[in-house]
């Protein structure tokens, strides 16, 4: 299975409820799944395990994943990352 943005035009539930029903066929259907996404809230690792994607480019928590370094390593543009206050 390859998509390409499946997400982009969706509002945040129905980014997860898309992504989520991908990964269950994929798992009951023993399929590969191929996702290419840009958006950051849906790449980014969450806790130990990212919520969507298996060989992810880097497993960390999510602070040390999504950093000035990385998004230049991966994007190739240069960023300032800043915690939430929230954390």
């Amino acid at each position: 299975m390859l998509m390409d943005e499946p997400t982009s035009a969706l509002d945040l539930h129905r980014q997860i409820e898309v992504m989520d029903l991908h990964g269950r066929q994929a798992r009951t259907k023993g399929m590969l799944a191929m996702i290419a996404i840009q958006d950051l809230n849906q790449a980014a690792v969450r806790r130990q395990r990212p919520r969507h994607c298996q060989r992810p480019h880097a497993a960390a928590p999510q602070g040390d994943v999504v950093t000035a370094e990385t998004l230049l390593e991966i994007y190739g543009i240069e960023a300032r990352v800043e915690k939430c206050s929230l954390e």
